[in-house]
């Protein structure tokens, strides 16, 4: 499983699936993390590196599973972000199961339309 990274034993992080797009001088990046509670959530910035990682709550297992096709674990993705992502005002927002960013870029790296003079 090349998506899935044993920390300890018992504890595995998922690599979640995400996807990312640009438009109007923004990034936006969509993060699926299903099972995972306000609470649970936690994104930074550290050393130009996006992180965000969400834990969910655990089912009670009780009696013997017969089929189970869900992956147990916490999830954790980053990304390496540069000086042109105004990090003072990324924005998120969780809902069902999807972690919504968006990451404004600095206005000096916008595109912006040049007006024509004609003489």
């Amino acid at each position: 499983m090349s998506n899935v990274t044993t920390l300890e034993p018992q504890r595995r992080m998922i690599q979640p699936r995400c996807a990312i797009h640009e438009d109007e001088g923004k990034i936006f990046v969509d993060i699926e993390m299903p099972g995972v509670e306000k609470d649970g959530l936690s994104i930074h910035v550290e050393n130009q590196e996006l992180i965000i990682e969400g834990k969910r709550l655990t089912e009670a297992e009780t009696g013997r599973y017969l089929l189970r096709e869900r992956r147990l674990g916490d999830y954790r993705k980053s990304f390496t972000i540069d000086d042109t992502v105004d990090t003072d005002k990324i924005e998120a927002e969780l809902a069902s199961g999807m972690v919504k960013l968006t990451l404004p870029l600095k206005a000096a790296v916008q595109p912006r339309q040049i007006s024509i003079k004609q003489k």
